[in-house]
C-alpha cells in the first residue's frame, strides 16, 4: 500500500500536477476586461485558459510582456491567454497601450481575484483547462518554457487540442515580477 502512495505521489509531481495550498478553484468574481466582456470564474471554462497575474508599473512588464504576447499570438483560437492587473480598468488600460499588450486584462483594484488564486508576484502563472468545472491546478511562480509547457500539458490532459509552440524566445529561466 506505501509503494502504490508513493508512486502516485511521485507520478502527479513528475507530471506538474502536485497540489500547492492555492490549487482549487477559480474564485468567484465578475468584472469588465480591456477587451470589453465581462468575465467570471465560468468564462474560463469555455475555453482552455492561460492566467497571467500582472502588477501595475512593474518594471519586469518591459520584459515579460512580450513573452505573453508572443504565447498570446501562438495559441490564439486554441487556449485564452488573459492577464489579471492589481489596478482599476483606467490604470489597466494604460499599462495595455504602455506595453503593448496584446491579450485581455481583468483589472483587479482590491487583488480580490489575485489573493483568491494565491499568486505572489508579477508573471506568476495558472491554466484552467477542465470543460467543466473552473479549477486550477496551481500557481506557477514565474514564467518560462518550462511553467508555460507545463500548464499546456494540463490542458492537453483535459483533452484540449493545444498547438505546438515556439519556446525560442522564452528564458529557460523564471521571470518573475514585483510583488503583488
Amino acid at each position: 500500500m506505501k509503494l502504490n502512495t508513493q508512486s502516485l505521489v511521485v507520478s502527479a509531481a513528475l507530471l506538474g500536477l502536485a497540489a500547492t495550498s492555492h490549487a482549487g478553484t477559480v474564485p468567484t468574481f465578475s468584472a469588465t476586461a480591456t477587451d470589453g466582456k465581462t468575465y467570471t470564474a465560468q468564462s474560463f471554462i469555455q475555453r482552455p485558459t492561460i492566467i497571467v497575474f500582472l502588477m501595475n508599473g512593474c518594471p519586469s512588464n518591459k520584459a515579460g510582456v512580450p513573452l505573453v504576447n508572443d504565447l498570446a499570438a501562438q495559441l490564439k483560437g486554441k487556449v485564452d491567454v488573459v492577464g489579471i492587473m492589481d489596478s482599476d480598468l483606467a490604470s489597466v488600460r494604460k499599462q495595455v497601450a504602455e506595453h503593448s499588450i496584446q491579450f485581455p486584462i481583468i483589472p483587479d483594484p482590491q487583488k480580490t481575484i489575485i489573493k483568491g488564486f494565491g499568486a505572489k508576484r508579477s508573471f506568476d502563472l495558472t491554466g484552467v483547462g477542465s470543460k467543466r468545472q473552473a479549477v486550477f491546478t496551481k500557481i506557477w511562480e514565474g514564467t518560462s518554457r518550462q511553467s508555460a509547457t507545463e500548464i499546456l500539458n494540463i490542458i492537453r490532459g483535459y483533452g484540449h487540442s493545444v498547438p505546438t509552440v515556439n519556446w525560442s524566445k522564452w528564458p529557460q529561466s523564471m521571470v518573475r515580477g514585483c510583488m503583488l
